[in-house]
């Protein structure tokens, strides 16, 4: 169970607006020295909202009666082009996170084999309101983590939707965001002495020691991925098609798929457990606040109803990775789908709900070594 994963971001997102806020003092205080005159620099937030005020956002959590009373204000973080890389992916977090608080405080858990399933079935020929789901926000914890990019892998999903104000109105969009495990060994930046000289007006100081303290901004660990469009129609291939990073693309057939094998199994009330409490974790490395936001969380552990090997498992993972192997190989590998029941597949009304399961096909004569080959849909 890696919900602890969220107590972890929350650290990161705070560690992160504080260190913005950090750069932008630092910023000002050299403009004044050397043109006369404080200016804020582009490459960072400006020193208003969360870099303001993140500290106060854990006891908002707390006070809010709903997401309507989320404040933008104070926590809204609007991405802008020219900040520095990483500093991208604290846009929308705390309104994200405020709604996995207040809409489910729930997390999926999957077993090894119904990931590789997912994760290499195609979702063809669905759209996003076809997808039923149970909760506004919910989590998907990994025992088996996603493989991305740079040697990075992914054991939590996020589902959650980003609101932002346009135009004096809230939008709501669909947004998934995927964390690294990474984050079970980081360490926050010690405060006190950076903080000290700030107070005393010596911000080009504390910004130079927060430079010795910390060589990289801990951000690039977390990976988003939000789609800003009005996405109730949208073929799900599309919509995954706009994922820039393959991790992203496969979390979200992940999540898809999953709502769709929920819906499959309602009736047989198998494979699915009941909703109980997350017990016995740890305490993460970057939560010591006793009030952490996941205390109160339910966990639902859903297994696959098909057990695989551990060379079949292997296979379907590859595959769902975007790696292409073995297109020469007579055996091959065959994705999965989801079709409607037997005697409704005239009915372009009636939902998909029959899963038809990806596969290995002719292993008798699969080479020593090899990895079945495929066919991949190359995300650009």
């Amino acid at each position: 169970m890696k919900i602890e994963r969220l107590d972890q971001a929350l650290c990161v997102w705070e560690e992160a607006m504080w260190l913005c806020a950090i750069k932008q003092r630092a910023s000002r205080a050299k403009n004044k020295r050397e043109i006369g005159k404080e200016k804020d620099s582009s490459l960072w937030p400006p020193l208003e909202g969360p870099l303001m005020h993140h500290k106060g956002f854990r006891r908002h959590l707390l006070e809010m009666g709903s997401i309507d009373d989320f404040d933008f204000e104070r926590f809204q973080l609007e991405p802008k082009a020219g900040w520095v890389d990483g500093i991208q992916n604290s846009a929308f977090f705390a309104s994200q996170l405020a709604a996995w608080t207040h809409a489910s405080r729930r997390v999926y858990h999957i077993d090894n084999d119904l990931k590789a399933l997912l994760g290499a079935t195609s979702l063809e020929g669905l759209h996003l309101s076809d997808i039923h789901f149970p909760f506004e926000a919910f989590g998907v914890s990994l025992d088996d983590p996603i493989e991305g990019e740079n040697g990075l892998k992914y054991d939590f999903v996020l589902f959650a939707p980003v609101r932002t104000v346009i135009q004096g109105v809230v939008r709501k969009f669909v947004a998934i965001r995927i964390y690294s495990t990474n984050l079970e060994q980081e360490r926050l930046i010690p405060r006190e002495a950076i903080d000290k000289m700030v107070a005393r007006g010596r911000a080009e100081e504390a910004e130079a020691l927060l430079r010795r303290k910390a060589s990289r901004i801990k951000q690039p660990d977390l990976d988003t991925m939000s789609i800003l469009a009005d996405t109730s129609d949208m073929a799900l291939t599309e919509l995954i098609g706009l994922a820039v990073k393959p991790q992203t693309a496969q979390a979200y057939r992940i999540v898809f798929g999953l709502m769709l094998y929920l819906k499959m199994l309602a009736d047989a009330r198998t494979h699915v457990s009941d909703w109980q409490g997350a017990e016995g974790r740890s305490r993460p490395l970057l939560s010591p606040d006793k009030r952490a936001i996941t205390d109160e969380a339910q966990v639902c552990y859903v297994s696959s109803v098909r057990k695989l090997g551990a060379e079949e498992r292997q296979a379907l993972n590859y595959f769902a990775s975007g790696k292409v192997s073995g297109h020469e190989m007579p055996y091959h590998f065959r994705e999965g789908h989801w079709r409607r029941p037997p005697g409704k597949g005239d009915d372009p009304t009636w939902p998909k709900t029959v899963l038809v399961q990806p596969t290995v096909v002719r292993k008798d004569r699969k080479p020593d070594d090899a990895i079945a080959g495929g066919s991949l849909v190359c995300v650009k």
